[in-house]
């Protein structure tokens, strides 16, 4: 049987200061993520959150604007332009969740593999209509550079 090893990533958007990673080029950078214990024990294989409060206050959508089309099963796509925020991180294990919680009237979330930001490759996207997005995503390897709006 394979053990699938999770990790949490929890970014909380806030409404009171500037704008962090406005771009691609200037995304907030994470770093590499904590590595999840292994999947004996009480704690199943999850990883320490990593939290960031971030804002897309000042944020302007980028152009050319990037998105990614047929989210949530094929049934939507990203909003276009966005207001959006860059993150990047090396991911450390095969399944990502993501929380984002704040002041917004929907999220829209766009995961990308690469490191260089003019050749990005979408892997996934997602959106909810409430200002609420919790979503577990298993669609890379290990030390993967991955960047998300």
């Amino acid at each position: 049987m394979k053990n699938l090893i999770i990790l949490s990533i929890s970014i909380i958007l806030s409404l009171t200061s500037y704008s962090q990673g406005d771009d691609c080029s200037s995304a907030t950078i994470l770093g590499t993520l904590p590595t999840p214990a292994g999947c004996a024990g009480s704690n199943d294989g999850e990883g320490t959150d990593v939290v960031n409060a971030l804002t897309n206050i000042g944020a302007i959508a980028e152009n050319p604007y990037s998105t990614i089309v047929d989210c949530n099963g094929g049934t939507a796509d990203m909003a276009s332009p966005a207001a959006d925020v860059w993150v990047t991180f090396i991911a450390s294990a095969q399944v990502l969740d993501i929380g984002i919680t704040g002041g917004l009237n929907g999220v829209n979330i766009g995961l990308y593999q690469g490191a260089v930001c003019g050749s990005l490759t979408p892997v996934h996207c997602d959106i909810s209509s409430s200002g609420t997005l919790i979503q577990p995503i298993m669609r890379w390897s290990q030390g993967n550079n991955i960047i998300f709006k």
